[in-house]
């Protein structure tokens, strides 16, 4: 097992987002971060 699989849960990793760039790519991990573990938005 890699170290990045020993700290990512599978439920965090999401193979089918259409991101038209890396900035919306990393706003929608936020979102994903945000809704699962109720992290409120800065």
């Amino acid at each position: 097992m890699n170290r990045l699989a020993a700290i990512l849960p599978a439920s965090n990793v999401l193979v089918d987002v259409d991101a038209t760039s890396k900035k919306r790519a990393f706003e929608h991990a936020g979102l994903v971060f945000e809704n699962q573990h109720a992290i409120a938005r800065a």
